[in-house]
């Protein structure tokens, strides 16, 4: 960031701050949500905005649910080209990626894993971290649209999205099992 810009940085992470405590007041009331709580003495500046997602209680699988929210809102001006910024999980558990699962590190012998200066066994199995494993799979939501230019307008709107999905998911669901997406339900 060049200099000259990090003088708004207070300011964007304000903007910022207010948009998540303004967004959560609202999805707090959404019963298979739990916006993200910060714990006193702390401070978060939220890169994202992560939301923990209820399978149980909403009846329907996150990945569905969200797919729904993408669904009702506009992509962001000037930023079109990127989609709607909402995602399900954040990123593969580091364990599952390639790199361990296939054990190849450095050069053509596996090493870290396999060269003579490596002396232990890893298991990088699926399952060995099952919490994250569910974080990324079936719990996490992660979505952006509280970044600094949102207007309140603007937050409304995606508190409405992630409303009137939680108030028609059997409709989701039920197009769903027809084996239809969300750009194929009619009002």
């Amino acid at each position: 960031m060049p200099a000259n810009n990090l003088k708004k940085l207070p300011d964007l992470i304000e903007g910022r701050l207010r948009n998540i405590e303004y967004l959560t007041n609202d999805l707090n009331i959404i019963p298979c949500l739990e916006p993200a709580r910060i714990r006193p003495e702390c401070k978060h500046v939220f890169y994202v905005h992560p939301i923990k997602f209820n399978v149980a209680v909403a009846g329907i699988h996150r990945d569905r649910y969200v797919e729904a929210v993408k669904a009702e809102l506009m992509p962001t001006e000037l930023r079109e080209s990127e989609g709607i910024n909402v995602g399900c999980g954040y990123a593969k558990p580091l364990y599952l990626q390639p790199l361990y699962k296939q054990r190849i590190a450095f050069g053509n012998k596996g090493c870290p894993w396999s060269c003579d200066k490596y002396l232990g066994n890893i298991d990088y199995s699926k399952g060995i971290c099952p919490v994250t494993e569910n974080m990324y799979e079936d719990v996490l939501i992660t979505h952006e649209l509280m970044r600094p230019g949102m207007t309140e307008g603007d937050l409304d709107d995606v508190v409405s999205a992630f409303k009137k999905v939680w108030e028609n998911r059997v409709h989701y669901e039920r197009y769903a099992a027809a084996g239809m997406g969300t750009s194929e339900m009619v009002e």
